[in-house]
């Protein structure tokens, strides 16, 4: 994986031709964002599957000055409510964010019956997200909301992440409000399995049943508040592409860059 990473990342470096505007490619595998330049945000669908070797079905560059989050691979446009922030700055990073301040509703979504269907398929969603206060329970990422039949992720006035999905709930043990922005990958298999992965920490959750076709995107839906924080970008990936061990989900991470230091047996 490391030959391969520095291959496709070397390749890109060595093929821009002089005077090319690097905001032209700065979602090509090689041209990072963060610190050191070392994250990886591939918003189109052949350098994703360059980058991870998996395909994402929708991408969103969290860039806009306004309005919808366009969908760089797919169709499905993210409806924006409840005035979420645009173009926010995030120290150290060249690419802005959407942002949220604990509102009501506050959010970037499409509701049942588009995109992918949980109760059908395996979903995966993977967002870059920083924090900037911590009050209450803060809705972050949902693959499914619809009250107590959900998937979705919180973080609480800890710092920690938790994940409701039925009636269960699974916990973190790591602040997450560190000033830096993290990647958290989040799965869903109707079959049985349910995890939750940071650039911090690995989490086994606990599946259970009930989990309905609901809201689906970043923020929070018309039950919660949003987390007060911004997002830099975000993917979804579904079917076999969502599937992950522990071992391909610590891969995936380090494949755009992150360094994730829990064990994958």
């Amino acid at each position: 994986m490391i030959g391969q990473r520095v291959g496709v990342r070397t390749g890109v470096y060595v093929g821009v031709a002089p005077g090319v505007n690097e905001d032209e490619i700065w979602d090509a595998p090689g041209t990072g964002d963060g610190p050191g330049e070392m994250i990886a945000a591939p918003m189109t669908a052949s350098s994703f599957l360059l980058t991870t070797g998996r395909n994402a079905t929708h991408a969103y560059t969290c860039q806009e000055a306004s309005g919808n989050l366009i969908d760089q691979i797919g169709s499905m446009n993210l409806v924006a409510a409840g005035g979420p922030a645009y173009s926010v700055t995030v120290p150290g990073w060249t690419r802005k964010g959407v942002g949220f301040n604990r509102t009501n509703s506050q959010g970037f979504s499409v509701g049942a019956g588009v995109g992918p269907n949980p109760t059908a398929t395996p979903v995966a969603m993977l967002i870059y997200f920083t924090t900037r206060g911590l009050v209450g329970a803060n809705q972050l990422l949902m693959i499914s909301d619809g009250g107590p039949n959900a998937w979705a992720t919180y973080l609480d006035q800890s710092g920690v992440l938790s994940t409701f999905c039925g009636a269960a709930i699974n916990s973190g043990a790591v602040n997450h409000q560190d000033g830096a922005v993290h990647a958290l990958l989040g799965t869903y298999d109707p079959a049985g399995t349910i995890n939750r992965y940071t650039d911090l920490e690995r989490d086994d959750g606990t599946f259970a049943a009930g989990v309905i076709d609901g809201v689906k995107g970043i923020g929070a839906d018309g039950t919660q508040a949003s987390h007060v924080g911004e997002i830099l970008a975000y993917w979804i990936m579904q079917g076999a592409d969502a599937q992950f061990t522990a071992l391909q989900a610590k891969t995936f991470l380090q494949s755009l860059g992150w360094a994730p230091p829990w064990a994958a047996p």
